[in-house]
């Protein structure tokens, strides 16, 4: 009985560890081109857009912490500050 339950427990725990996981990849897409950073994945399918991204991140909405940030509509809050973000981006890529 008790291996039962354990299995269960783990079982459980990969569910929320692949899902969390899910959601840091979407809002990683969603920062590479809400900022500006960088594009989709060339490996990423066409039917998969930034549209799509945001259609997703809006159903996930409810669940993030929301009062995180006032500039961002679903919390996001980005380190370093957007600035100094883009300043060291265009540095580093040499534009």
């Amino acid at each position: 009985m008790g291996s039962k339950v354990a299995t269960h427990d783990l079982n459980f725990f990969v569910e929320v560890i692949i899902n969390s996981n899910l959601v840091a990849y979407m809002v990683y897409m969603y920062s590479l081109i809400n900022l500006k950073v960088g594009e989709l994945p060339n490996r990423m399918p066409h039917v998969i857009n930034y549209s799509k991204i945001v259609n997703w991140m809006d159903i996930l909405k409810e669940s993030f912490n929301l009062r995180a940030s006032t500039s961002d509509p679903y919390g996001i809050v980005y380190y370093p500050k957007l600035k100094h973000h883009l300043q060291r981006f265009r540095t580093f890529n040499g534009s």
